[in-house]
């Protein structure tokens, strides 16, 4: 092969060839998108200088070709990001020679139209990226795709448009190949996107399943729309993704996959990065911790996609607040449910909503921490149980005025954490009443019942206790998330196996249960991915030696949906066999889950009741593909697997027992107590308070909920 001595000017002149002048533009490409290494710039230009001596052989090369030449190179050599840095910066270069063109009046041939992209992007016509396109994609030799982008560009060039999109050039690209005989790229390529179609009549329809429809939040679920398809496509498994949209599975927020689903960090862990600076060398007043856990919200809310949960709150603002009179302790409270990092939420449209835990007193695994200043030296959290306990009241109470002043929908959601074996001592039973008069609103707080001095940790949504964590030097000060949940088609499984065919049924139940975890598995190696480099989503989580959120901690949750029906279609008129069947296919789920869980190193949990959507969701697409379910709902009626939810009428409120989710440890199956009362005829205080400490005596009762209906929310106006 002869080499490249010469290149001829784009004015006609021929000049020596300098590879130093290529490995000049390929390092400038490179340094612009954060590249430093000028010896591998001049590798990659020798490269080229090979590729020119093949390609053309003797031939003198003009400046157009060695462009090209560097777009190849770059390309085949996986700098993806150089080569489109060299590009964008070899279009900027032709624009302006051809607008040099244009104010002097130079004589020119056929205008060179423009390439308008999907996303509303413009850029410069080369016939090298539909050559590369061709090699790339079409894995086809580079002789034929020079030969079918050439004829691409005389035809696009003789229709004299002044710009093209790129479905057009797609279109013209096939029917190039088709000519040839070769397949066309369109049976190859995989498209993902929302029709133009669709993309309008979901305008139109305007926002879906989420509470709040300003116009962000609306665009926000439109791009959900795309990334949602793309994560069934590129990182689900095939068969996990084929069983979520038959209805199977419901795999819940595939529209935010650079997320986790639940999260609570440690605020002592998290105060100690925020409160630095010029904040440590003098007092920390409460206005100053505020704004640090308001920073705090700020940097690490984005990290969830449905529950960022702030732990023992409460316990944490004490030290700051504990001095203070009761008239100026809940004007703290009200200023801080006023800041912009709470009135921020709920996000996602109205999907991702900020927690509030407080703790009746301060927990033994927070007890011993050194109290921040103001206290003096030595002082630790414990000694300010009693502070705590006054903090959490008035949070309470600034957040019943707020409701009461229409700010219900900006409002975070409160879990007030109780010791069930001093629910009568007189300061216990004073926040008791005080959740419950909030409760009586508004449906907020939750209740949750559990040991003194040893409560556990997480969201509402998932709670555990330090013999239920992966790592528990963690328990103290680390996160406690949820990665992601997935719920099983008990009923579909039923349908398929047909009445009386038990064994098919648990047989299928294992198969999704297993489609189940493999999606889990992908979704973690995918969030994985995303604390690599600074640059990526959860980066501020998980850098550090003891980074604030644990990806392989993270709990993956899978739920059972309608055992109930799925056991009453196997079992047919035998009601008691149905109830023996609820408990099998619930133990076949569990049983088949943690096995998987083990096999795949994750870990697990099982919920009932967890989801909103996929009773739903699931109850939908068997309605619409099983005909022996069509008749199961009337008329006016919604398909729904989801038990429907006692409503009290006057003054007597309903308590119903719900399972939540499997015995742990050997235990009792754990329950919520769910106390429906009439929101137009109350109950007494008193009588609400009886009520709900009669439930927590039973230990198999962590949570009470009370259910006003109806409910009557305030929104704001902003």
């Amino acid at each position: 092969m002869k080499r490249i001595t010469q290149v001829k000017k784009r004015d006609g002149r021929v000049v020596p060839f300098d590879l130093r002048r290529v490995a000049d533009a390929i390092y400038r490409a490179a340094r612009s998108v954060g590249g430093e290494d000028r010896f591998l710039a001049e590798e990659l230009a020798g490269v080229v200088g090979l590729y020119l001596e093949k390609s053309h052989g003797g031939r003198v090369p003009a400046v157009a070709d060695i462009d090209d030449a560097v777009e190849r190179v770059l390309i085949d050599t996986g700098h993806a990001k150089t080569a489109k840095a060299f590009i964008l910066h070899r279009d900027r270069r032709r624009t302006a020679r051809d607008r040099l063109e244009l104010d002097t009046d130079a004589p020119s041939t056929a205008t060179r139209p423009v390439v308008g992209h999907g996303d509303g992007e413009i850029s410069a016509w080369s016939k090298a990226r539909i050559v590369a396109a061709l090699v790339d994609e079409g894995q086809i030799d580079e002789a034929m795709a020079d030969d079918v982008a050439r004829a691409v560009e005389a035809r696009v060039f003789s229709g004299g448009s002044p710009r093209v999109s790129t479905g057009l050039l797609r279109s013209l690209v096939d029917a190039e190949l088709f000519d040839r005989g070769r397949t066309p790229l369109g049976d190859r390529r995989r498209i993902i996107g929302v029709a133009v179609d669709d993309l309008t009549r979901r305008i139109e329809e305007g926002a879906g399943d989420r509470r709040t429809t300003d116009p962000l939040s609306f665009a926000e679920e439109l791009g959900e729309d795309v990334l949602a398809p793309y994560v069934l496509v590129e990182v689900i498994p095939p068969l996990a993704a084929e069983a979520h949209r038959a209805g199977d599975l419901h795999l819940e927020d595939l529209g935010a996959p650079f997320a986790v689903r639940h999260v609570a960090l440690s605020l002592s862990d998290s105060l100690s990065r925020t409160l630095r600076g010029d904040g440590v060398a003098r007092t920390h007043g409460a206005r100053r911790v505020a704004a640090a856990i308001g920073e705090i919200v700020a940097r690490h809310a984005g990290s969830a996609s449905r529950t960022f949960a702030l732990e023992d709150l409460n316990v944490h603002l004490a030290p700051h607040v504990g001095r203070l009179d009761e008239d100026a302790l809940h004007a703290e409270a009200r200023e801080w449910l006023l800041s912009p990092a709470v009135l921020g939420f709920p996000r996602r449209g109205g999907l991702l909503r900020l927690e509030v835990v407080l703790s009746a007193g301060v927990p033994d695994r927070s007890a011993s921490l050194e109290a921040p200043p103001p206290a003096p030296p030595g002082r630790t959290l414990g000694d300010f149980d009693d502070a705590a306990l006054r903090t959490a009241r008035a949070l309470l109470a600034a957040a019943g005025d707020l409701r009461r002043d229409g700010l219900s929908d900006r409002l975070p959601d409160f879990t007030v954490v109780l010791p069930r074996a001093s629910l009568r001592e007189p300061a216990i039973r004073a926040l008791l009443r005080d959740a419950l008069a909030s409760a009586l609103e508004g449906g907020e707080p939750v209740l949750r019942f559990e040991a003194a001095g040893y409560p556990g940790r997480g969201p509402r949504a998932f709670r555990v206790g330090p013999e239920e964590v992966r790592d528990p030097f963690r328990y103290a000060s680390g996160d406690v998330a949820v990665a992601t949940h997935a719920s099983i088609n008990l009923v579909g499984a039923a349908l398929r196996a047909g009445p009386g065919a038990v064994e098919a049924c648990l047989f299928d139940v294992d198969r999704l249960v297993g489609l189940a975890l493999d999606a889990a598995l992908a979704r973690r190696k995918f969030l994985e991915r995303g604390g690599e480099s600074p640059g990526d989503t959860l980066w501020t989580m998980r850098r550090g030696l003891v980074p604030l959120l644990d990806l392989e901690g993270a709990v993956h949750v899978i739920e059972p949906v309608g055992a109930e029906r799925a056991a009453a279609w196997l079992a047919g008129d035998d009601r008691e066999a149905a109830v023996g069947l609820v408990e099998r296919l619930l133990a076949r789920v569990e049983a088949s889950a943690a096995e998987g869980a083990r096999e795949r190193d994750l870990v697990l949990a099982v919920a009932y009741g967890a989801s909103t959507d996929a009773p739903v969701r699931l109850a939908l697409a068997d309605a619409a593909r099983f005909p022996s379910a069509i008749d199961w709902w009337g008329e006016t009626e919604s398909p729904t697997y989801a038990p429907s939810r006692p409503r009290a009428n006057g003054a007597h409120p309903i308590v119903r027992l719900e399972a939540i989710g499997p015995s742990r440890s050997g235990g009792r199956t754990p329950m919520r107590a769910r106390v429906a009362v009439d929101a137009d005829a109350r109950p007494s205080l008193d009588r609400l308070v009886e009520l709900v400490e009669r439930a927590a005596s039973d230990a198999a009762v962590v949570e009470a909920v009370i259910d006003p209906w109806p409910r009557r929310v305030r929104r704001s106006e902003a």
